[in-house]
This record gives C-alpha cells, sequence and structure tokens, in this order.
C-alpha cells in the first residue's frame, strides 16, 4: 500500500483507497497495488516502485474514496470520475485502458480522530 506525501486532506479512513490492476477483471497474475486516500499524485511514475503510466486496466475504488483520473500527467487533457465502492474491470470500454497518468483520490467520509 502506498501512502503519499503530496497529501493535502487532513481526514483519512481504513475505506479510502484505490487498488489498481495491470490487467482487465482485476487480474492478480501481473502488477497491482491498492493507494490509501486522501491523496494526489500529478504522475504515476513511482507507484510501490512501479512506473504505472498508462498501465492501469482495471480498478476497484473502497467504499469511501473517490477518485478522479487523468489522461496525462499533471491533471492535463480529458478526466473520469470514479464514485466509491465501484469496480471497473474493463477501462477500455471506458475509454480509458492504459490512458491514466495523474490521479486524485478524495475521501467522502472521514475519521473522527484525524480532526
Amino acid at each position: 500500500m502506498v501512502e503519499n506525501d503530496e497529501t493535502k486532506d487532513v481526514c483519512t479512513h481504513e475505506g479510502c483507497w484505490v487498488e489498481i490492476f495491470e490487467d482487465e477483471d482485476f487480474s492478480t497474475d501481473d502488477a497491482h497495488t491498492k493507494i490509501i486516500g486522501p491523496a494526489e499524485y500529478s504522475n504515476l511514475k513511482n507507484i510501490n516502485n512501479k512506473d504505472w503510466g498508462d498501465q492501469i486496466d482495471s480498478l476497484i475504488v473502497g467504499p469511501y474514496a473517490h477518485v478522479q483520473a487523468w489522461e496525462d500527467e499533471d491533471y492535463k487533457d480529458t478526466m473520469i470520475e470514479f464514485g466509491p465502492d465501484t469496480r471497473h474491470s474493463n477501462l477500455n470500454e471506458l475509454n480509458f485502458g492504459d490512458d491514466i497518468d495523474s490521479i486524485k483520490i478524495r475521501c467522502t467520509k472521514c475519521n473522527a480522530t484525524t480532526r
């Protein structure tokens, strides 16, 4: 799991995360990792020591996460949003397979102990 130094929000929750997969259908045969939110990555070059830019084909969003993803680094070009507690087994169906280069994860529910 990755915790991000760029985190700007003050609240976290155990259900605020996105799990990304290199393959469709959440395959664990190849690379996959969970990113803990809240977090902002202007590029995906070093997520758990892997360059995830243009490598994500499926993802699972945690129950308290809201994810925004962009086609280019620095939150540029086309953006797509993924709501809480959703699973997207084939990002190619959304014209976003192998196209994500930056990402923001927001928490929709805060843990009261972090305020």
